[in-house]
């Protein structure tokens, strides 16, 4: 299991490279920018500044909060840290699309407010947030109906901490 650091995009030094991290990715001047909020004047870094500056982590999720740079993002993302080391979510259908076209790994969200994973998904996995699990059998099932994404038959699976939201 990884474990993700939240808003890592904060952090201002080295974190324990076994961790992942997760970053939120906004658009400002035509560039993919780390901003939970929407970037006001220079408040920001850039995605390949940052991504340079800690290229170690096991894993980079990169919650998406603006459309247009997935070409640039993927890469940003596969020729510094590789492929297997970077997801993208949070991102509507026609950008999903462009990060499946450009190299891109997707992750589908699961919660008790999404039950439902499109069967035609190009994920390669899932990430679930906001539990109130009594819903259990049912993440079962919906996580055996999914394609499988490696080689093992197991679909991968992220879990954000509720105490986050």
């Amino acid at each position: 299991m990884i474990v993700l650091a939240h808003g890592a995009q904060t952090i201002t030094e080295n974190l324990d490279c076994s961790l992942g991290v997760e970053i939120d990715v906004r658009d400002a001047m035509g560039a993919p920018r780390l901003s939970r909020d929407p970037i006001v004047g220079d408040n920001s870094v850039g995605l390949l500044d940052w991504i340079l500056r800690y290229p170690n982590y096991s894993m980079y999720a990169l919650n998406i909060k603006s459309d247009g740079n997935e070409r640039v993002i993927a890469n940003i993302m596969n020729s510094t840290v590789g492929k297997d080391r970077w997801f993208a979510f949070n991102m509507p259908y026609p950008c999903r699309m462009s990060y499946a076209a450009w190299g891109g790994n997707v992750m589908d969200r699961y919660s008790d407010l999404e039950e439902d994973v499109s069967p035609y998904s190009t994920n390669c996995g899932i990430w679930s947030d906001r539990w109130e699990w009594n819903k259990r059998e049912k993440n079962d099932l919906m996580i055996s109906k999914m394609p499988s994404s490696n080689s093992t038959g197991k679909v991968r699976h992220y879990y954000v901490s509720p105490d986050l939201h």
